[in-house]
């Protein structure tokens, strides 16, 4: 019976086309001499890969994939098996919640284990999928009775509220903590360990997806049991205090504050209403005060000189353009610090504040709406700055009140939702409303930028480029350049981000562009008669430097194969 059920999980796969025929076979000749299961033995042949093996049984059964890497593993879970039927059945106890026991499996059909488990530990057994070398690894571990390293730094908690005072990692310790409330420590354990900048709760049919994005980058972090997801959203809006008194409403922020150490960390939740509940989005804020300068964001001596120029200027509006998560707020924020040591009046309009600046005056926008973000932008003109910065001038009513301010002789400083110099000059003289006088007499220069991974100095390794990406990349084939290497399963190959820059000063001939409401292409013709180094250009010389990959700065700069194909040309 045990062979059928195995042969059954070959022919799923077999009839799925994830495995050829003649692999089938061959696996199931050396099961006859061997104890591993069909699954081990296919990986062993690499007929399949572990991570698409995992992705077709969570498919095929409804079981959520987890890692136990981040699972909240009960001890007196573990202790319902003894260790030689966990290894017989390759099968890990997780946890326990009255009379149901959750299990790792490596082969969630296997009927014959999960029968004589649920007889062995009398309770009833709740399978969730498991890589096979990480289930093997953690079997080891947790009946070695080895301790799981942990966090090197205390996290506690600071918020105002129920929680406050409360030590994470002391209740990850107890055994007795509410499974939510042990999940949600550990995911945010994990996430400070891991130096996630935002995570993601995603509520699924069967399961509550967790994202962790590092760098930029989402990965998938674990899937937990979707009856907790309620619990879960409930522990943590329980942790949080909210951003501002007096605002409703579930698309708000939320701000859990931890102590991670020395290190003072801001998490905001965000809640967005799904068929199977509400998701959660969290930005982690690492560190309350910014200290990094402009040095810091990845420009080149050229560049940061030209950008001392705009930001030098005694009055008018400077720009940071790019999509989201194009660090954008952080350019914001390192401009900021160059007027730290001067005695100018500096006020920023911010929704929501993600850094404390002693040297400012910060307001926080009461909500989301853009009318409040302008009625905040007029009341802060009100005050007399020399120096006003706004978060996002995306909304017609936010670019008006933007421009409203340059125009009275401030220095504005602000950030822009677009892809290019071009697309930022060309969307703003283009938006309902705006006083294309106002905007042309305003604007000083345009910063477009991206992010890119720096590849990890210790473990990268050469890599020589395809034909079709020297030419994206305009490379001879002759030069040096590297790509990631991931050297283990949770590893990346790459350690931090840098930025990439466009810097382009707003000319006269820009500036009739916008008075004359002249087309994209003419507004192509007069940037091209500047040229300005390219984004792709800048990102080359990146990655010429060893620093980062062509993966990345294909990524980061792709709309330039679109551009190069469709941009305008002079004759």
């Amino acid at each position: 019976m045990t062979d059928q059920k195995k042969q059954k999980m070959g022919e799923m796969l077999l009839e799925n086309g994830v495995i050829k025929e003649s692999d089938l076979k061959e696996a199931l000749e050396l099961q006859k001499t061997s104890d591993k299961k069909l699954g081990e033995i296919l990986l062993d042949m690499e007929a399949i890969e572990e991570e698409e093996l995992v992705n077709f049984l969570s498919k095929q059964t409804g079981y959520p994939v987890v890692n136990l890497a981040s699972y909240p593993i009960q001890q007196r879970a573990v202790k319902t098996l003894d260790e030689t039927k966990a290894r017989r059945y390759n099968v890990l106890p997780l946890m326990i919640e009255g009379e149901t026991l959750t299990v790792a499996m490596s082969d969630p059909l296997d009927i014959i284990a999960l029968d004589d488990v649920e007889q062995l530990t009398e309770f009833e057994v709740e399978p969730v999928i498991s890589r096979y070398t990480q289930l093997s690894e953690y079997i080891g571990m947790c009946y070695s009775e080895e301790e799981r390293p942990g966090p090197k730094r205390v996290v506690k908690i600071k918020s105002t509220g129920p929680t406050q005072g409360e030590d994470i990692q002391d209740s990850l310790r107890r055994k007795k903590e509410k499974p939510a409330v042990r999940m949600v420590n550990k995911i945010i354990t994990d996430a400070l360990e891991k130096n996630a900048d935002h995570i993601h709760l995603n509520p699924r049919r069967s399961y509550t997806q967790v994202l962790f994005r590092v760098d930029g980058v989402s990965r998938r972090h674990t899937d937990l049991p979707v009856r907790h997801h309620d619990a879960i959203v409930s522990r943590l809006k329980l942790m949080a205090e909210r951003s501002s008194n007096g605002v409703s409403g579930k698309s708000h922020y939320q701000i859990i504050r931890v102590d991670y150490g020395e290190e003072n960390v801001i998490f905001r939740l965000r809640e967005t209403e799904t068929r199977f509940g509400d998701k959660l989005t969290v930005k982690i804020c690492r560190g309350q005060n910014y200290e990094r300068g402009l040095i810091d964001l990845g420009l080149d001596m050229p560049d940061i000189s030209t950008l001392e120029c705009f930001l030098s200027a005694p009055r008018g509006l400077m720009i940071f353009s790019g999509p989201s998560g194009s660090g954008k707020t952080t350019s914001l924020y390192a401009s900021l610090r160059f007027f730290a040591d001067t005695p100018n009046t500096i006020i920023t309009v911010e929704n929501p504040i993600e850094y404390d600046l002693d040297f400012c005056t910060q307001l926080e926008v009461p909500g989301d709406s853009p009318e409040a973000k302008a009625a905040k932008i007029y009341e802060a003109v009100k005050a007399d700055p020399d120096i006003l910065a706004v978060s996002d001038m995306g909304e017609p009513k936010v670019v008006r009140a933007v421009l409203y301010a340059a125009a009275t002789g401030s220095k504005v400083i602000s950030t822009y939702y677009a892809d290019n110099v071009i697309d930022t000059l060309y969307h703003l003289a283009n938006t309902p409303g705006v006083d294309r006088f106002q905007l042309a007499n305003s604007l000083i220069g345009v910063t477009a930028q991206r992010l890119v991974r720096l590849l990890d100095a210790e473990t990268k390794k050469e890599y020589s480029p395809t034909a079709r990406e020297r030419k994206r990349l305009n490379l001879s084939g002759d030069e040096t350049v590297y790509k990631a290497n991931q050297v283990t399963d949770l590893s990346t190959g790459y350690n931090g981000r840098t930025g990439i820059f466009q810097l382009l000063p707003v000319t006269d001939d820009l500036r009739l562009c916008i008075l004359n409401d002249e087309s994209y292409s003419t507004y192509q013709q007069k940037v091209a008669e500047l040229n300005p180094p390219t984004l792709r250009e800048k990102g080359v010389q990146k990655l010429l430097a060893g620093i980062t990959s062509v993966e990345e700065v294909l990524r980061a700069t792709f709309r330039e194969d679109f551009v190069q194909s469709l941009a305008f040309k002079t004759e």
